[in-house]
């Protein structure tokens, strides 16, 4: 009798042990592709912007002092994504430019980072969590 209870309290623990891993699991594969989508989503709502600024300083041989410079005839709008906190556009040097899209989901904060130069500071590398399509996004601390 002894020996069925102790197989009958294996098999419980290992059942509830794999559910709890496969949980986890896929806890994990959500998280991973929400913000896989959300990166999708920025970058992609705000190329048009990335591309007016190009437009805009092929036209002109300047880059525009303001993003309110490319409305209406580069661009309609900013992009309006309710993740989206906060944005910078700025002018670095000789040409070379940068837009920032601070975004918060989930609790957390990241800078979307789309840069000509394509260079980050010292700083900026310890906070890179991944890139995308030229973009770089960063950890920002809360």
């Amino acid at each position: 009798m002894r020996k069925k209870k102790m197989v009958k309290y294996i098999f419980v623990t290992l059942g509830f042990g794999t559910v709890l891993f496969l949980s986890y699991f896929a806890y994990i594969l959500y998280t991973l592709a929400f913000w896989f989508g959300l990166e999708e989503r920025v970058v992609g709502n705000y190329q048009p912007v990335i591309d007016g600024i190009t437009s805009y300083q092929k036209k002109n041989n300047s880059l525009p002092t303001d993003i309110k410079d490319l409305m209406p005839e580069y661009i309609g709008s900013m992009p309006r994504l309710k993740e989206v906190k906060n944005y910078e556009y700025n002018i670095i040097e000789q040409g070379d430019w940068e837009l920032i899209v601070i975004v918060e989901a989930k609790g957390k904060k990241k800078e979307f980072v789309y840069r000509t130069t394509q260079q980050l500071t010292v700083e900026e590398k310890k906070r890179l969590w991944t890139g995308c399509h030229k973009w770089f996004v960063l950890r920002i601390q809360n």
